[in-house]
């Protein structure tokens, strides 16, 4: 671990068994570290890719939390689950037919580009302030929520006993209503039997380090800057960054990152209105 770079971004590989919580409260203590967050939930049966943040790089996590995810996803056909995956409580059962190779790429093809998706009962979207992973534990009925998702790439890996797929997707994709969906395109129950997280945008899984790594001292830091995808602008002058003052420079993209020399400062917006770069966020 680098003794120099104390805030920034560290890739662990999460275990099955653990919620994204529970990486969170571990890592923290095994660094020492005053805060860390985390820039999507993995859920506990879920293992890959957690992008954790540490000490001031937790403040970036609004511009870090719509990333471009991959997975490595098995789809079990002829059961229908209260959560969408084999843990849950089964409520029905279908003969299984499988479909052929053919069906598959038809449907992955079909499936591709932008869509709306049912939110699973077992997510921690919060209705009417609870999570709907609460309503499911005291077993309330609820309607579930409706969001707009992008797939951007499906590959068929294996097709039987379970059905084994790549997906990239748009921050906020639901793997687990993706296997029914697909299921559903073939006239069969299915649902999500195991998951991998594999990418955060550029980030891949095989950078990230486990929870036993960590505690042994390894580990690298990345700094925040290298995950934004925003123009860097060296600030004009540092104390007035920090002073939330506006940047009256030429206008390039809508956000910007503003450093000082290769240290990230502050995340800054284009205001029309004033004609000049406003801080949204700074991250000193």
């Amino acid at each position: 671990m680098s003794a120099v770079l104390k805030d920034g971004i560290l890739l662990v590989n999460k275990p099955a068994g653990m919620t994204s919580f529970d990486v969170v409260y571990k890592v923290r203590k095994l660094l020492n570290a005053e805060k860390v967050g985390h820039t999507g939930t993995l859920d506990p049966n879920a293992t890959g890719l957690l992008v954790m943040l540490v000490n001031k790089a937790v403040k970036a996590n609004q511009f870090l939390v719509h990333a471009t995810k991959e997975y490595i996803a098995e789809l079990q056909l002829g059961k229908h689950t209260d959560t969408k995956d084999i843990w849950g409580k089964v409520l029905a059962e279908k003969e299984v037919a499988y479909p052929t190779e053919a069906q598959i790429k038809a449907t992955f093809k079909r499936f591709l580009g932008p869509q709306t998706q049912q939110v699973p009962i077992v997510s921690s979207v919060r209705i009417e302030g609870k999570r709907l992973y609460e309503y499911h534990r005291e077993e309330t009925e609820i309607e579930l929520p409706i969001r707009e998702i992008e797939i951007f790439e499906l590959e068929l890996l294996s097709t039987i006993p379970t059905l084994r797929f790549r997906v990239v997707c748009s921050s906020g994709t639901y793997i687990r209503s993706l296997c029914e969906d697909l299921a559903k395109d073939w006239d069969q129950l299915g649902c999500l039997a195991a998951l991998i997280r594999t990418k955060v945008d550029e980030f891949h899984v095989d950078q990230a380090v486990t929870l036993e790594q960590i505690a042994n001292g390894g580990g690298e830091i990345y700094p925040v800057l290298s995950a934004l995808s925003y123009k860097v602008v060296q600030a004009p002058s540092v104390v007035d960054v920090k002073n939330g003052k506006l940047l009256a420079i030429e206008r390039s993209d809508d956000f910007i990152s503003v450093v000082d020399g290769s240290t990230l400062l502050a995340i800054y917006r284009y205001d029309e209105a004033k004609g000049a770069y406003a801080c949204v966020r700074g991250l000193w």
